[in-house]
């Protein structure tokens, strides 16, 4: 998902009350809020190299279209909706009514230089953390040549450099990494905040708009997401994969391909699900497990371990 949404809590008691209590995203160094324009009015059409912005719908409808060049996505603000709009994406806001009212709180105070105003451009500078056949394999999916690859060994992949830490801040970064453990170490060692890793989500997948995905995604061809499922930060959902309705991933979570979780599973932090694992629904796994290629798991998983077989039982410890 290029946008994160959500909606500022209502109080009604002699009146309205939208508190903002957003400061956990960014620190706003610049406030400012748009009026007057005219129905169907068009505005925006540009991303920013550094600034991020949280644009709140304070009175009327907005529609907010974003895209990169690998994808698109479109959402409509109605009264207390609020978007996150982070660097390197272009986005323009359509004006439904001729009475809407959005205010933005911007990461960065006003620089004309941040400003960019082609696609292309916002994405010319990549930087992919992961050096190995997934970090490969990733790119050739989602027609992307890096600037840089990031590894803890330097040296080149695909002809591009691999380095041990990343040289343009400002840069694209995407998370490619397939192992759990190794992607919550590399984000660690780079010390980038959670929000500064994109998400990749292949046009093939199929995601229910009332899930939410949080940063640093891949989602690979045809895998599918249920409704209401959330997922945390650094997921890796291989191709054909399912996610089913009212679960709950927590971050650094991998499904290898054709893995299944059914609806209404909790699965943990640095969790591996293997090729072909089947996960039976109300299934509640806790963090740092593995489970192996073609198992079903059948009850819940309380302590950390590899996990296989039907059913899938305990067979080592996880160091």
């Amino acid at each position: 998902m290029l946008l994160v949404t959500g909606k500022i809590k209502q109080y009604k008691k002699g009146g309205s009350l939208f508190p903002l209590e957003l400061m956990d995203l960014f620190e706003a160094k610049r406030v400012f809020w748009v009026t007057d324009a005219p129905k169907g009015q068009i505005r925006g059409d540009h991303a920013h190299i550094k600034c991020r912005q949280i644009c709140i719908c304070i009175q009327g409808a907005i529609k907010i279209d974003a895209k990169n060049t690998i994808t698109k996505e479109t959402v409509t603000l109605r009264e207390g909706d609020y978007v996150v709009i982070n660097k390197n994406i272009v986005a323009t806001q359509k004006y439904l009514t001729g009475k809407d009212i959005l205010l933005v709180l911007a990461s960065e105070p006003y620089n004309e230089m941040d400003y960019i105003q082609s696609v292309e451009k916002s994405n010319q500078e990549i930087t992919v953390v992961g050096s190995g056949n997934f970090a490969k394999e990733t790119c050739r999916t989602f027609n992307i040549t890096p600037t840089e690859f990031i590894g803890i060994n330097p040296g080149g992949l695909l002809g591009i450099p691999v380095n041990k830490t990343i040289s343009n801040p400002c840069s694209r970064i995407l998370m490619a990494i397939q192992n759990s453990e190794y992607r919550k170490k590399m984000f660690l060692m780079l010390k980038s905040p959670y929000w500064a890793y994109d998400n990749l989500i292949h046009h093939s997948a199929l995601i229910d708009k009332t899930s939410q995905i949080g940063h640093g995604a891949v989602i690979m061809q045809n895998s599918c997401i249920g409704n209401n499922v959330l997922m945390g930060n650094f997921a890796v959902i291989d191709k054909s994969s399912t996610i089913g309705h009212d679960s709950v991933l927590k971050d650094f979570v991998t499904m290898a391909p054709m893995a299944v979780i059914s609806g209404h599973c909790k699965i943990g932090n640095q969790v591996y699900i293997g090729s072909n694992a089947f996960i039976k629904e109300d299934i509640s796994i806790c963090d740092n497990v593995i489970i192996g290629a073609g198992s079903v798991v059948v009850k819940n998983i309380n302590i950390p371990g590899k996990y296989a077989g039907v059913p899938a039982k305990k067979i080592r410890k996880s160091k």
